[in-house]
């Protein structure tokens, strides 16, 4: 077993120090976790961002488009991003964002490491959007986190039928391109979260 021991503090609170115990079978989820977060960092969409300008355009009566500029979407680059995201989003990959956090928060007692893996948790769990309005169409919140896990699912990893129809009427008013500039466009931005938690891991690591 590791032991681990750090310092955190939030704001003007008085740090907290905090003891974690990991066995070589949690680091070695650790260090794949790591290896696929620095994948990802590395894609170009991630250093370069999306090769075009999205901007969403009202029409009236509630109906809008999305008109991209600045270049053309390279699919390549997507398709890129979205296969180095794939074990890090999917929560059955056995070294998925979801389960690293867990098993973090587990190996840590105090409430003050919850509390900073919380806070990851949600830059990763809500869009980046949402704070500046949101936009329903046919039912379906565009900025909605359910929304784009629907969509990664029916379109990109799963190809499931059922969760297609559901954001068909979405693709439709928006376009392929359109549709997919939206979701990758914030799945980029919220990749933030999982290096903040590979950071994280990697500081255990190296302990």
């Amino acid at each position: 077993m590791k032991e681990i021991k750090m310092m955190m503090a939030f704001g003007e609170e008085s740090p907290t120090r905090l003891i974690g115990q990991f066995s070589d079978e949690d680091l070695t989820v650790l260090r794949e976790y790591c290896e696929h977060s620095a994948r990802l960092r590395n894609t170009a969409l991630i250093r370069d961002g999306l090769s075009v300008k999205v901007n969403m355009v009202g029409l009236g009566e509630g109906a809008s488009k999305v008109e991209t500029s600045r270049g053309e979407l390279d699919l390549e680059l997507m398709a890129s991003f979205l296969h180095h995201l794939r074990p890090l989003y999917l929560e059955k990959e056995p070294a998925s964002f979801s389960k690293v956090a867990t098993l973090i928060g587990r190996r840590f007692s105090d409430r003050a490491m919850k509390r900073h893996l919380k806070a990851i948790r949600y830059t990763k769990d809500n869009s980046p959007f949402s704070g500046f309005g949101q936009i329903t169409l046919a039912g379906v919140t565009l900025w909605d986190n359910k929304t784009l896990k629907t969509w990664l699912y029916g379109f990109e990893y799963h190809q499931d039928h059922e969760k297609k129809e559901h954001l068909r009427d979405v693709e439709k008013a928006f376009g392929k391109e359109g549709i997919r500039s939206i979701f990758v466009d914030q799945l980029r931005l919220q990749a933030e979260a999982y290096f903040r938690l590979e950071e994280l891991a990697q500081f255990i690591i190296d302990f």
